[in-house]
């Protein structure tokens, strides 16, 4: 059965101020193609939901946890805020379409729990290399 993300119009049940009142909150994220895993970060706290993120010190901070996968010669794929000490992978592994990376969480630059998930021509996050 799907995840449902989305209840009733709500996206958390009770008041959504625990990342476990979040539906999406502890799921599975997985590799959306094959690759090699170039970064990961795994060390930072989570977010509350709904209020203001703290404890950003370097441009590196804003994605939070994170595994970074090179899937073609110039192509990279990230998944940014992944939950506290879920990350399974590690820098150099091989990964297939579909493997678990982590746990969807709500670090770095987040006001709740949810996936970033992007493609860029370099291994860099933001404006910094990895």
């Amino acid at each position: 059965m799907p995840l449902r993300q989305l209840r009733d119009g709500r996206f958390y049940e009770g008041d959504g101020t625990r990342n476990e009142q979040w539906f999406g909150y502890g799921q599975d994220v997985v590799a959306a193609a094959a690759g090699t895993v170039t970064d990961i970060r795994d060390d930072l706290p989570n977010q509350t939901p709904n209020q203001g993120p703290v404890g950003l010190m370097t441009p590196r901070d804003f994605a939070g946890n994170y595994v970074i996968v090179q899937i073609a010669p110039d192509v990279w794929a990230a998944y940014d805020h992944l939950a506290p000490g879920s990350v399974e992978v590690a820098v150099g592994d091989r990964v297939t379409v579909g493997q678990r990376l982590g746990l969807l969480g709500n670090t770095g630059n987040s006001t709740a729990p949810h996936l970033h998930f992007q493609l860029s021509d370099g291994p860099g996050i933001l404006t910094e290399k990895s």
